[in-house]
């Protein structure tokens, strides 16, 4: 049952009744993850990630949908896109008709996949990314009138909003199962917010040495924020403090860090999952 895999659920506790309710779905290649919260993603009812045996199908997200948190009538409803089949292009370069090509290009034949694209005006980007269409067919018929973005534009619309009170140079990393997500900002410019596959903590280092090295970042006086699946107790954890020396795993204000504790979930695990909500 979906119900009984999920990794990690959070539930607010004696909080007052949401006067208006959102509910922001991710769907990733290998998870599926909700958050219920109200519009401005400001109060959060609830949170849950739930990962898939292998890749997300079907069968898996129709079970997901039918999960008794998400049987409610809710007032707005997000689809997040978390998937590794997109590519970030200016906004000077882009066009709507060459968008399946570009992700042809990049990742190979488009087979299921349905392109969109985000405008991300911010950063003066766009984000072409494709999705199942048998996924995505899926849920809008559970929920038709949801509105669709990528992970990459609630992202860098909440690193433009923070980006002023960091330093010079610094990180994240987001962890999900198998995979790592990177973005660096460098005097207040992106530089890169790209995914990166793992089987080890070494893939990890070694991942993020390279994009220090490519984009002339220092190791000792860069700063770095970490969330998502990573213990704290880890080996992954232990490498990366190795060569990083200033870095945290982030938390979230907005989360009740008890309830946390109480589910055995640290706060840094639901972190990523929070962004769309705020941000989209």
């Amino acid at each position: 049952m979906v119900a009984e895999q999920s990794l990690f659920h959070y539930a607010a506790v004696d909080s007052p009744p949401l006067e208006s309710r959102k509910l922001t779905i991710e769907l990733g290649d290998t998870y599926l993850s909700y958050c219920i919260s109200n519009p401005s993603g400001s109060s959060i009812q609830l949170a849950a990630f739930l990962p898939a045996a292998s890749a997300v199908n079907d069968s898996f997200l129709t079970e997901f949908l039918s999960l008794p948190d998400l049987a409610t009538a809710f007032d707005e409803v997000i689809l997040v896109c978390n998937t590794k089949e997109k590519v970030l292009i200016p906004s000077v370069y882009h066009s709507s008709d060459a968008r399946s090509q570009l992700i042809e290009a990049v990742h190979g034949d488009l087979g299921d996949l349905v392109t969109q694209e985000d405008e991300i005006h911010q950063w003066e980007l766009y984000v072409i990314y494709g999705c199942n269409r048998i996924l995505l067919d899926t849920i809008y018929n559970r929920f038709p009138h949801l509105r669709q973005v990528h992970f990459d534009t609630a992202c860098l619309r909440h690193i433009f909003r923070n980006v002023t009170d960091k330093p010079s140079q610094w990180i994240k990393v987001f962890f999900y199962p198998g995979q790592i997500s990177v973005a660096v900002v460098k005097e207040g410019a992106l530089q890169i917010l790209q995914c990166f596959p793992f089987d080890t903590p070494n893939d990890v280092v070694y991942h993020l040495l390279h994009v220090c090295e490519r984009f002339q970042l220092d190791c000792t006086t860069l700063h770095a924020e970490v969330s998502g699946m990573i213990d704290a107790q880890s080996e992954a954890w232990r490498e990366i403090q190795k060569y990083i020396v200033d870095i945290e795993l982030e938390s979230n204000i907005l989360l009740d860090t008890a309830i946390c504790e109480q589910s055995g979930s640290p706060v840094h695990y639901f972190t990523p999952f929070l962004i769309a909500p705020s941000c989209v």
